[in-house]
């Protein structure tokens, strides 16, 4: 796969993950998507999207990547520092 490819899957990956975790269409689901836009978006589904976002992309991540995912274009930044191109 190239580049480009491998982003694009991995864009679907990701918006598939935050919807099924946070209960809301694919489309409800853009890089300021949040805490404060998505009401399902609470502490504990974070955790969750954390976890499940660990398990899709074979990555572990700190506390401070979790802390710092606080909208969805800040989850594609820390994933890629996990080098996830998203």
């Amino acid at each position: 796969m190239d580049t480009l490819t491998d982003r694009a899957e991995n864009q679907i990956r990701l918006q598939r993950t935050l919807a099924g975790i946070l209960g809301v269409p694919p489309s409800a689901i853009d890089d300021s998507a949040s805490p404060q836009t998505i009401s399902s978006w609470d502490s504990l589904n974070h955790l969750n999207l954390v976890m499940a976002f660990e398990q899709e992309f074979a990555v572990s991540l700190s506390v401070d990547d979790a802390l710092e995912m606080r909208s969805v274009g800040h989850i594609r930044a820390v994933l890629a520092q996990h080098g996830v191109d998203c």
